[in-house]
């Protein structure tokens, strides 16, 4: 469970998202979420995405807590304390009775211990009342507490109000004062053994005869016929009870400490900034022909005019200011250099084939005064020479990089002026980039995009994405619907294989037959241009979505394409058939060596021209081409409990049967839903999915490694210019 927003009491008076539903969750207004690292509103013109945006914006005393993790964990603690419980069941139904006697001499012996043990008081009081102590009614009151407790959890709702009230004080309250009365009980226990002084007291029938009063013992389970053995069974009884009490106080404890230290975690965002669709990375020019200063910023004073952004301490940033910043920055301490240094090192390796950069506010002394300069390798460029979509990713991106951790942006249509592969790379970048992950940012985006969803969908875990919804209602008042796509709907898209529409606009496309495949070839590419960089200084920038992009055609349904070169005639066949080539005319189509498509290979391959390869992989399946190190890592992350020695797997043995049987018969155990029928791995996408990340070169097998150089030459092929932008 991610984060949740609690808006400031006065941004709730505002009374500004009353109007506004979040479905499945009575959330709002108080409160909002579940939110991640990246959160896309997602909607059509006028659906409020962008209103909402800005009311998470404006709110300066906003909160946010954390719960990744949490149920899990606090249910595990309180499994934990209940099985203490049920370990307790001989010793819960006690209760002490202490009959005070009508005179108190504090000169006798264990008076003053016996009064401060079981009043808990250190002094003794005029009049001491007689005592009663129910172990069952303090154990109900803890049983009552952990069951609201794990009601609360359960429910979303429940526990983000339970954390954003003074409920939650209530709670930890009652937490420890149980805790403190289990250690009491334990204590009480502990004194009743016979070396204790209490237990020196013993009479008979579980009476204490002290000089205090007369304790009596009731509902306790041992046989008192015999005393001395009596006296014995208490010893025994005293020392486990004592030792139960105080580990249930222990557990409890724990609880409340971990219930603290959450609530304790709650936090603000500490810097704000706001990228507004009014935004541009040029130089502005007067009529006069000298440049605009940024504190004429137009773009800026119309933005916070138009959402009344004065007095909200957030900071705008339309790009006009980026001359002055990269001065100011290159001109900084130690860590605002590094922090630009990393900015011009990922667009070395981005769009700059790994040469070096440089990003420079020119100054010269003309009319102009200056401009935002772009060096690679010694070669200068106006920033405006460079194409409007390296522009526009400079001014989205500079600010994050040069960002202070824990900061919040709010960016409105990133996608403006991005072709793209270019918007693939904006969402790959703040997903995954290792200098923006350590910031710990959090960014909301506006977007009406459908390449960014398409693209986010790819790594959900890292994205929260809400849709808006406008509805019409009475009096011409409308209302706003607001939907978070659950991880389910997310994980379903991508099980469909949602098409990117980036395969109209991508130099070459890359058909595979299914999900599991993209996510190996991806991960592939990746590994292989990491070799090349380390180990020939070669660093290439390749794009996903620009320079190539995968296309599902799922298997048997590659024979509705056709892949004949384009004459000018129209057949009957040609109109019945889905023309491959009106999609992209540049296709690298993978296929396995699966049992029954010798004669749909032989066809395919008969097709093939320029603009069009077949490529027949070496092995049945595409997890065949997984080296055995592979395998074996990812079923332990499977299996975490199993040891899977790669030493018994032979690639060789398994290069054309079915890699589920195969296991199977190696190290077996594996659940039935390992398998299907025809002895393939049932979820193919897990498998992948726990496999890929970290994947090196070294960890490839031979056959994977041929393959990759295969299509990694396939798309430099088509891309004669890449890294020259």
């Amino acid at each position: 469970m991610p984060r949740y927003i609690n808006f400031s009491e006065g941004q709730q008076k505002l009374g500004l998202v009353e109007d506004y539903k979040l479905s499945g969750a009575k959330l709002l207004p108080e409160c909002f979420g579940a939110i991640a690292n990246i959160n896309i509103f997602l909607g059509e013109n006028n659906s409020g995405k962008s209103r909402f945006m800005r009311y998470i914006m404006r709110d300066s005393k906003l909160q946010t807590i954390e719960f990744s993790g949490f149920v899990e964990s606090v249910l595990s603690l309180i499994q934990n304390m209940e099985g203490v419980l049920v370990q307790t069941i001989g010793h819960s139904d006690i209760e002490f009775t202490f009959k005070v006697q009508s005179s108190i001499d504090v000169r006798y012996e264990g008076v003053n211990e016996i009064i401060k043990l079981f009043w808990r008081t250190e002094r003794v009081p005029n009049r001491v009342e007689n005592l009663t102590i129910s172990v069952p009614k303090i154990t109900k009151e803890l049983k009552d507490i952990i069951s609201e407790l794990k009601k609360n959890i359960v429910f979303n709702k429940n526990l983000v109000e339970l954390f954003f009230t003074n409920d939650i004080q209530e709670v930890l309250a009652s937490i420890s004062k149980k805790s403190e009365e289990f250690t009491y009980l334990s204590n009480i226990f502990d004194s009743l053994r016979r070396e204790s002084f209490v237990g020196k007291h013993y009479q008979r029938d579980a009476v204490f005869r002290t000089n205090v009063g007369e304790l009596t013992l009731s509902k306790y389970h041992w046989d008192i016929t015999n005393f001395n053995k009596a006296g014995d069974l208490l010893d025994i009884y005293a020392r486990a009870a004592s030792r139960f009490m105080a580990l249930i106080s222990s557990q409890v404890k724990i609880i409340g400490n971990y219930l603290q230290a959450r609530l304790e975690g709650k936090a603000q965002p500490t810097h704000r900034t706001y990228i507004p669709t009014l935004r541009t990375a040029r130089t502005l020019i007067t009529q006069e022909g000298g440049r605009l200063e940024s504190t004429n910023d137009i773009f800026l004073h119309t933005t916070i005019h138009d959402y009344d952004l004065k007095e909200t301490g957030v900071v705008v940033d339309t790009g006009f200011g980026l001359y002055d910043a990269i001065d100011t920055t290159r001109n900084a301490r130690h860590e605002g250099r590094t922090s630009f240094k990393d900015f011009e090192r990922f667009l070395s390796a981005t769009f700059f084939n790994g040469k070096d950069v440089e990003v420079v506010a020119e100054r010269v002394r003309d009319q102009r005064g200056g401009n935002i300069i772009v060096a690679v390798e010694g070669v200068e460029r106006d920033i405006h020479h460079l194409g409007d979509g390296i522009q526009a990713i400079i001014m989205l991106l500079y600010p994050l990089f040069i960002a202070p951790e824990k900061a919040w942006f709010f960016i409105e249509e990133p996608e403006v002026h991005l072709h793209p592969g270019f918007q693939r790379l904006f969402i790959e970048t703040i997903t995954s980039n290792p200098v923006l992950q350590a910031k710990q940012l959090t960014i909301f985006l506006t977007t009406h995009s459908n390449h960014l969803l398409d693209f986010a969908l790819d790594d959900p875990s890292h994205v929260s994405i809400f849709t808006f919804r406008r509805r019409e209602g009475t009096g011409n008042k409308s209302t706003y619907q607001i939907q978070l796509s659950s991880q389910r709907d997310i994980e379903n898209l991508n099980a469909l294989g949602v098409q990117n529409t980036s395969v109209f606009l991508a130099n070459c496309s890359i058909w595979v037959e299914g999900i599991s495949d993209r996510l190996y070839f991806r991960a592939y590419l990746h590994a292989y241009i990491v070799e090349l960089a380390t180990k020939q200084s070669k660093t290439v920038s390749l794009l996903e979505g620009l320079h190539y992009t995968f296309l599902e055609y799922a298997g048997g349904n590659v024979t509705h394409f056709d892949f004949t070169a384009q004459d000018g005639r129209f057949t009957s066949q040609t109109i019945e058939d889905i023309k491959a080539l009106s999609i992209s005319n540049r296709i690298l189509l993978v296929a396995d060596q699966d049992a029954g498509k010798n004669t749909r290979h032989q066809a395919t391959e008969s097709k093939q021209h320029n603009g069009f390869k077949y490529e027949v992989l070496t092995v049945r399946e595409v997890e065949n081409l997984l080296s055995p190190a592979l395998l074996a890592k990812g079923l332990k992350k499977l299996y975490p409990n199993r040891d899977f020695d790669p030493a018994r797997l032979t690639q060789a043995d398994y290069r054309t049967t079915y890699i589920g049987t195969y296991l199977r018969t190696q190290y077996g155990g594996f659940p039935a839903s390992f398998t299907a029928d025809s002895g393939t791995i049932k979820n193919k996408r897990k498998l992948a999915e726990v496999i890929v990340p970290g994947l090196s070169w070294s960890e490839m097998s031979p056959a994977a490694q041929k393959f990759t150089k295969t299509l990694y030459d396939f798309i430099i092929a088509h891309n004669p210019r890449l890294g020259s932008n």
